[in-house]
């Protein structure tokens, strides 16, 4: 039986090994083609390589948001400069609010009892959430009253734009046309940092919930409680915590397959046959303007239409009001005739007594 059980357990080790080194081997080709990505992609090109892999590692959205302002934004025409200025504010607003209110609750929270009976973690998360919740609705006030200093669609171009690399001492002639319309990082990290905190502070307050409620139930600190609550407690907060977070992240991951099908996200999740997301945009724009230009012709047309139907209007009340005058003459005129009548009849009517 012993030399059974050996031979089972050695069978288990080799398969462990085996799934270990087939998992490696297939997370170091993953990381050779996201590097390989990385180097082509928009931001490794003006960046370079080093820079675009920490980005897109660390902030994902903000690598796909960057490759979208440069084609949709500073390549892009009035009507989506003016309108992602509106929607940055609108952002900005939602964000402070989302902040307030997560600080306010982790606030709340570091009065919890038996909060210092618990590991430290706990507090220190608590802290973070409060910090970073602040931070949010500073870095959210600050970025609208940026953007809204910004009124005209030249001051937002010029805000997302980086400098020339002459200005950084890295060419000698003139700068191209190319390096003077790249899109700057610092510009986007900056639109995404409000947002950032706030996740930052809903995942620390999550985070000093779940160790809170976890030195409750294993170090029995709640003694008044019923016996089985605080586990019970424990047990329904995690719970509920990853079916929330499994169901956003289920909902999330098909809208992006539907998304990466559609040919609507950029190089960094792009499957191979696929176009990719410049060529996207480029036709995109050129869409986009097609149907500018008609906009503008056609509401060219309609101000035409409308200001010779405003004039009618005017005119047509003009003959109106001249009608309305001439009426208004003759009435008195007849009023007049009918006062000099009434006079002559009182001077009979004095004769006669």
């Amino acid at each position: 039986m012993e030399a059974l059980s050996l031979v089972s357990n050695a069978i288990t080790f080799v398969g462990f090994a085996v799934s270990v080194s087939k998992l490696t081997r297939k997370a170091y080709y993953d990381r050779v083609q996201a590097t390989k990505r990385v180097e082509s992609s928009l931001l490794g090109r003006n960046y370079g390589s080093l820079v675009a892999f920490i980005v897109t590692v660390c902030w994902p959205e903000t690598a796909t948001q960057y490759e979208q302002i440069d084609a949709k934004v500073l390549h892009g025409g009035e009507e989506e400069t003016l309108a992602f200025r509106q929607a940055i504010i609108n952002e900005s607003n939602m964000t402070a609010i989302a902040g307030a209110i997560i600080a306010q609750v982790a606030i709340t929270a570091l009065s919890l009892p038996f909060l210092s009976s618990t590991h430290w973690t706990a507090r220190a998360c608590f802290l973070l959430a409060v910090v970073s919740g602040c931070l949010s609705v500073y870095y959210a006030c600050a970025l609208q009253r940026i953007v809204g200093k910004l009124y005209r669609v030249d001051l937002i171009k010029e805000w997302l734009k980086m400098p020339p690399l002459e200005r950084f001492g890295g060419g000698g002639g003139g700068a191209s046309e190319d390096d003077a319309q790249r899109t700057s990082l610092a510009a986007v990290l900056v639109i995404s940092a409000p947002f950032n905190m706030v996740r930052v502070s809903v995942f620390a307050f999550l985070l000093g919930l779940a160790i809170y409620q976890g030195f409750v139930f294993t170090k029995g600190l709640d003694t008044s409680a019923a016996p089985g609550s605080s586990r019970a407690n424990f047990i329904a907060i995690m719970v509920g915590t990853g079916l929330c977070s499994v169901f956003f992240t289920l909902t999330f991951s098909a809208k992006h397959v539907e998304s990466i099908l559609m040919g609507d996200l950029p190089w960094g999740i792009r499957p191979n046959g696929l176009p990719d997301a410049q060529s996207h945009f480029q036709t995109s724009n050129i869409e986009d303007n097609t149907i500018t230009e008609t906009k503008k012709n056609t509401g060219t047309i309609q101000d035409n239409q409308s200001t010779h139907a405003q004039q009618t209007r005017v005119e047509d009340h003009s003959n109106r009001l001249a009608m309305a005058l001439e009426a208004a003459t003759r009435a008195h005129v007849q009023c007049a005739k009918a006062d000099r009548q009434v006079a002559l009849a009182y001077a009979k009517l004095s004769e006669v007594v």
